[in-house]
């Protein structure tokens, strides 16, 4: 049987026809199978930004329909804070606590400088200072009465006399007080001619500040000068600290000196002072303390914060947006702090 089958011709030739039937099958059923989808005619391939490509049937991308909320982040400055070892002090015009309070928690000010007035002590107190931070002025103020005043503000950072040599205002009743009642506050006095009267006056107290705001001339021995007008009283400073040394570790400067708050603190850095306190009385009595605290900070005397805060955006598109807030799709419908601080 095997002999008749292998040779015969008939049986080959079928077996052939059988197998191009099949091949021809198979190849019927292959057009059928589903082929790489093609691009469609009406899918969206808009640039998002040149980062992403958003498409309609990419369901992963993003996409926000009206009235959907997204958030964004961002820093602001917050406040200063007083570096360690420095104190950038002020003599305000409005001692209300408020006003204080943001002198304080705000703009970075340690230290108050107040008269010889209950309420005005008391609200720096509710503001949220200490008596380390407190200078109280005593000009004026009868020496029999000075007492008094000691007794009752306590071992405050400082008693003041405002330029004694040069305005013949009395120091008397205040180094004794202070020995007899242990107190350590210092005994502070200014002045602006360095001459032997503002010289005595420096061995009975503890510190010296300047308290002019231009430069002064010695044109003969004693006889001091400001004429020609030079608003430059850095080289005053200098003088200062060679004549008192440690004793000129702090100094006045003026709100209205706009375009010299970074000169006046570098070179107050460049002495090593550990104190600019800032007179405003003569104007700009308000608006420039952020100038000022600006300058502080870059010369060393003040820490920097910035909070973060978070941004509530509604889509505004009744259309539905793929772009992110903020844009013209957009609107933003409130910002809140977080509870993050970051000093820079």
């Amino acid at each position: 049987m095997y002999k008749l089958v292998k040779h015969n011709p008939y049986f080959k030739i079928g077996c052939i026809l059988i197998l191009l039937v099949l091949f021809s099958s198979c190849k019927d059923s292959n057009q059928n199978l589903p082929t790489a989808p093609q691009k469609m005619a009406n899918q969206d391939t808009t640039q998002d930004n040149g980062n992403h490509i958003l498409s309609k049937i990419q369901p992963d991308r993003f996409w926000a329909s009206y009235g959907s909320l997204r958030y964004s982040y961002d820093w602001r400055f917050d406040h200063y804070e007083p570096k360690s070892g420095k104190t950038v002090g002020v003599w305000p015009v409005d001692y209300s606590t408020s006003n204080l309070t943001t002198l304080r928690a705000h703009w970075g000010y340690s230290g108050i400088f107040i008269g010889a007035n209950q309420t005005q002590y008391n609200n720096s107190i509710s503001a949220g200072a200490s008596l380390n931070n407190i200078m109280v002025g005593l000009t004026g103020v009868a020496d029999a009465d000075r007492a008094g005043y000691i007794n009752n503000f306590g071992n405050v950072f400082a008693y003041y006399v405002d330029e004694p040599a040069d305005q013949n205002h009395s120091m008397g009743g205040i180094r004794d007080v202070l020995n007899a009642l242990n107190f350590n506050s210092f005994f502070v006095i200014s002045g602006y001619k360095r001459t032997y009267a503002l010289n005595v006056g420096v061995e009975q107290a503890d510190k010296v500040m300047f308290s002019s705001y231009k430069h002064w001339y010695e044109i003969l021995p004693g006889i001091w000068v400001s004429w020609p007008v030079d608003d430059d009283q850095r080289p005053d400073w200098s003088d200062m600290q060679n004549r008192y040394g440690s004793k000129f570790s702090m100094t006045w400067i003026n709100s209205t000196e706009i375009s010299e708050f970074d000169d006046l603190f570098g070179h107050a850095q460049n002495l090593g002072l550990t104190g600019v306190w800032v007179y405003t009385l003569d104007g700009h009595q308000t608006d420039k303390f952020g100038n000022i605290s600006a300058a502080a900070y870059a010369h060393g005397f003040l820490r920097r914060f910035y909070r973060e805060w978070k941004n509530e955006y509604k889509c505004i598109n009744p259309y539905g947006t793929s772009t992110y807030p903020p844009s013209s799709d957009w609107v933003c419908i409130g910002s809140s702090p977080t509870n993050n601080l970051n000093e820079q």
